[in-house]
């Protein structure tokens, strides 16, 4: 891990840089250790790969209700973002 302070003269402009997962070793880790015969329907969707996606301000739109994607998390109710799908 390290802290990239090019040109920064505030901390909390400083760009913190995480190690990668390998992410092969971690599905296998999880294999080993959860048994996905007992996970809801809910928690079998979290653990789904979906759409990234880019959340901008957009001070030329209306607010509007932003539909939370999972349930038990609340709507945005004053949203004034715009959303585009993030290819990866």
């Amino acid at each position: 891990m390290g802290v990239v302070l090019i040109g920064k003269k505030n901390t909390w402009e400083y760009i913190l840089l995480l190690p990668l997962i390998d992410t092969q070793r971690l599905l296998e880790a999880v294999e080993t250790h959860v048994d996905k015969s007992k996970l809801s329907p809910q928690e079998k969707k979290q653990n789904e790969f979906g759409v990234a996606v880019m959340f901008s301000f957009d001070s030329q739109s209306e607010p509007h209700v932003f539909p939370s994607p999972l349930a038990g998390l609340p709507d945005i109710e004053a949203c004034n973002c715009s959303v585009q799908p993030l290819p990866l």
